[in-house]
């Protein structure tokens, strides 16, 4: 019975997480409203807790990484068109304002009452469908100062803090945020043992594969947008375990797509690059809702980390019974042997000695040694095989609090105009920035009245 309610608990929490973050995503309360999950008595109080705290949340992702003015405080939101520059390159393009038009959900997603479901459907569908309305509303910046963010990407950095975060009634954060960062090794010594270029590819693309089977883990677990980077919107090899988890999605997919279809249908066709393409890096960012939260998604992934490796390795080493590609039911072993007893490859097997011989090896050895390798009892392989693959990666992670767990996220000037020194001093000790002139300088002490840990936290 314990279990049981701990079960409805744990339950019950995620669902109100899920709850704010999709308040947080869509930024709307008229939009809001148009959900059934958000009509019920869970609903509407994760809606009156996201309007008490919108500002310090919106404030604070607006701060990350960015230097902004509020959208109403350029006159360049009046006019139709407006030309945006590349906050690197300089490089500048004439876009048209998106129409702030209603969007029409699908009914089977206003009626949904699992908030994840929901928020997992908006968070990749809704800027697609904005793009169908206005061709240039994924170039639409939040800012049009520092025009580094779009809107979709700066509400899911919101939609992240909303579920990291949480405040009493008076206001003061009772559950911290935390940045975990983690990252695994070696990379360049894995893949420059590469001897031909289809080996370059294997190499790069299973650090690819792993890094997303982890970022996957943390997406359906936390949210999509619990993952800061890599950003997962628009990665075709999630849209495709998106659409694998929640087969609901497929027709909205194949209505967005230009070719009318969906990830998975062109990865079996073969006509996705993205899929076979790599991509992620071996760095992940996962902001959390506590030091404790952060430690045990760091010892999660290292476990989930060799548990993908080693299932990796059993599947070429033991081949999949059941694989649509005939090559690949087999293990290393039989391939290795059935290759080298095949009459048939005869002269590929004289070209590969004639490397070996080339690259210094000895010719009678080495024909002595295929010779044995087409024995099953001469695969003397057990303990290295484990070996290698038990010590292929070294994992490493750290947590990083959104500043000092020991303060608020957000202070105001208090009556003789001053904002806090020591405050300011908290957060710097946790994450330095510039170390001749840290944040806040003079100037900014003077000309703002409130300051936030996304500074710190960018």
């Amino acid at each position: 019975m314990d279990n049981f309610l701990g079960s409805l608990n744990h339950s019950s929490l995620c669902n109100t997480v899920f709850l704010r973050q999709l308040c947080a995503l869509v930024g709307d309360r008229h939009l809001c409203n148009s959900l059934d999950c958000l009509k019920t008595s869970e609903g509407q109080a994760a809606l009156f807790w996201w309007e008490q705290n919108q500002h310090q949340l919106e404030a604070i992702a607006s701060s990350s990484d960015r230097v902004n003015l509020e959208p109403g405080s350029s006159t360049e939101r009046q006019t139709k068109e407006r030309i945006i520059k590349h906050p690197i390159s300089a490089q500048q393009q004439t876009i048209q304002t998106p129409d702030n038009r209603e969007i029409a959900f699908p009914q089977w997603v206003q009626q949904e009452q699992n908030p994840q479901n929901v928020f997992n459907w908006l968070w990749r569908m809704m800027p697609e469908l904005r793009r169908q309305q206005d061709s240039d509303a994924l170039l639409d910046p939040q800012h049009y100062i520092l025009p580094d963010c779009p809107i979709h990407s700066y509400r899911a950095t919101v939609s992240a803090i909303a579920g990291a975060v949480d405040f009493d009634e008076r206001g003061i954060v009772t559950q911290y945020p935390y940045l975990l960062l983690f990252t695994f090794s070696p990379i360049q010594d894995f893949i420059k043992a590469s001897r031909k270029f289809l080996d370059f590819w294997a190499g790069s693309y299973l650090l690819h594969y792993l890094s997303a089977q982890l970022c996957w883990f943390v997406a359906e677990t936390y949210g999509v947008d619990a993952v800061i980077t890599p950003s997962l919107w628009g990665q075709e090899i999630i849209d495709a375990l998106l659409l694998k988890t929640y087969p609901i999605f497929r027709e909205s997919f194949q209505e967005l797509s230009p070719d009318g279809t969906d990830p998975l249908t062109r990865f079996k066709d073969r006509l996705s690059t993205t899929l076979a393409t790599a991509g992620f890096p071996n760095t992940i960012t996962i902001l959390v809702g506590s030091s404790e939260t952060a430690q045990q998604l760091g010892e999660t992934f290292c476990e989930k980390l060799r548990s993908e490796w080693i299932a990796i390795a059993q599947n070429i080493r033991e081949g999949i019974p059941d694989h649509p590609i005939p090559e690949l039911r087999q293990g290393i072993r039989d391939r290795t042997i059935a290759f080298l007893q095949n009459p048939q490859n005869h002269k590929r097997i004289e070209k590969i000695l004639e490397e070996f011989s080339q690259s210094g090896g000895h010719d009678e050895q080495n024909r002595h040694d295929l010779e044995n390798w087409k024995r099953k009892s001469c695969w003397e392989w057990r303990g290295l095989w484990n070996a290698q693959i038990d010590q292929t990666w070294q994992p490493y992670w750290t947590a990083v609090p959104l500043g000092d767990p020991n303060t608020s996220l957000m202070i105001e000037k208090n009556d003789d105009d001053q904002l806090s020194e020591d405050w300011i001093k908290k957060p710097e000790k946790v994450a330095q920035t510039r170390v001749n002139n840290p944040p806040p300088t003079t100037a900014e002490k003077m000309l703002y009245t409130t300051l936030n840990n996304g500074t710190w936290w960018g």
